[in-house]
């Protein structure tokens, strides 16, 4: 009898976006990465909040701004948890760094980054934190 290989981990993604226009950037641009990558996509941060219970990703990128509970909330709730996710949180958003502290700010280890949506900086990003995980 043979062995069966186990399939190889894919690298999980959350993106938690509001814009139907910007998710669907998302998913372009990995789908052309030709990487390990399973992509979820959540619309505000409470389906974010549900998608890492569910899915535990290993790489949340939040919009900061949007209906019902934001990107800033949705941050929050999950740097309160007594046991941290395993995941890296970013943030891709529109606001200036002005309004981001008129909200209250971010976690020192949340990096910000400015719309639209830095693809040529997430790429590498991405590709270094999947094949980590992918080749561990």
């Amino acid at each position: 009898m043979l062995a069966e290989t186990p399939p190889p981990e894919l690298f999980k993604v959350l993106v938690v976006e509001d814009d139907p226009v910007t998710q669907e950037l998302y998913r372009r641009h990995f789908g052309e990465w030709d990487l390990p990558i399973q992509l979820f996509m959540a619309e505000d941060g409470f389906d974010g909040l549900i998608l890492i219970g569910r899915h535990a990703p290993d790489l949340i990128i939040a919009d900061l701004s949007m209906p019902g509970v934001d990107g800033f909330k949705m941050i929050r709730k999950i740097k309160s948890k007594p046991m941290p996710i395993r995941g890296v949180i970013i943030a891709v958003t529109a606001l200036s760094a002005a309004e981001i502290e008129a909200k209250g700010g971010l976690p020192a280890d949340i990096p910000v980054y400015p719309k639209p949506v830095p693809f040529a900086v997430l790429r590498p990003l991405v590709e270094h934190m999947a094949r980590r995980l992918t080749t561990a």
